[in-house]
Order: C-alpha cells, then sequence, then structure tokens
C-alpha cells in the first residue's frame, strides 16, 4: 500500500471535507496518518522553523501540522512535496519564506 493510500484511508476514517482537515484538524489527522506508517513522522510548522511561528499571515494563525515521509511533506489535500512551505495550506497564506 502506498503512502497516499494510508492519507486517502485515514481522510475516509475521518469523514470530513479536506478543508476541515487541513483548516481544524490537521493535528489529528497528521497523527493519525503518521500512527499508520512506520517511519511516518508529524510535525507543526513552528517545529521545523521557529523563527517563522511569530509571522502574522492573514490575520490567521498559521501553524499547520503535516506529515513527512521518504523526504516528502503531506497533509490532506497533497500527494507531497519536496519543501512543507510548498503545501496548499502555506502556498494559500504566501507563506513561502525559504532560507
Amino acid at each position: 500500500m502506498t503512502f497516499v493510500m494510508f492519507i486517502e484511508i485515514t481522510k475516509e476514517e475521518f469523514g470530513l471535507d479536506v478543508d476541515i482537515l487541513t483548516e481544524w484538524v490537521c493535528d489529528g489527522f497528521a497523527e493519525a496518518v503518521a500512527n499508520k506508517v512506520p517511519g511516518a513522522q508529524s510535525h507543526w510548522d513552528c517545529d521545523i522553523d521557529p523563527a517563522q511561528q511569530d509571522i502574522p499571515l492573514n490575520s490567521r494563525d498559521p501553524s499547520h501540522c503535516f506529515v513527512s515521509h521518504n523526504g516528502k511533506y503531506y497533509d490532506a489535500c497533497t500527494e507531497g512535496v519536496v519543501d512543507w512551505r510548498d503545501l496548499p495550506f502555506f502556498r494559500a497564506r504566501q507563506y513561502l519564506l525559504r532560507s
């Protein structure tokens, strides 16, 4: 079974729209996926890049929880990106600051 299949199964188990999974229950979703796949880890963006946690974006909390596996990052609405800042959650907030 591919990692993306684990994401799809977990989305079905949660029974919520992708937008809700991404915006409101990202931590529970990321943990659930990470717990199913050996080697997968859940992360908060501010844990990976603490300098970015205080940046106000669109008057919203920019924090987001997502999963890493085999060098790519995933959340409920992607099939994996090499740089976590390229996840749709961050791209929608122009959260693309590069070091």
